[in-house]
């Protein structure tokens, strides 16, 4: 935490004041002390690809157990709810 000199008046306050003690200027927060709009931007396409991979994957893997089930029915139940399972999990609760 370090003093800075307001703009308007010119008198210190702390760098992480939201607004100036003596005369009430609103100061900018540095993009270390604020949220930074690259992290979000980043948090948010992590999120967009997990969604995106899980419905994929459940979607190809349900496709994918129905044509196995033509086979073998228990195995082709078992593969429907591990991919079904896998991709709602990915998509929705990592």
């Amino acid at each position: 935490m370090g003093l800075v000199g307001c703009p308007d008046c010119g008198k210190q306050l702390s760098d992480q004041a939201a607004q100036c003690i003596h005369c009430g200027r609103p100061m900018e927060m540095s993009p270390r002390h604020g949220t930074s709009s690259n992290a979000v931007k980043a948090g948010h396409q992590r999120a967009k690809w997990r969604y995106e991979a899980g419905n994929a994957i459940g979607i190809v893997g349900v496709l994918f157990s129905f044509w196995v089930m033509l086979a073998s029915f228990p195995l082709g139940i078992l593969l429907l709810l591990a991919s079904a399972g896998f991709g709602i999990w990915l998509a929705y609760f990592s």
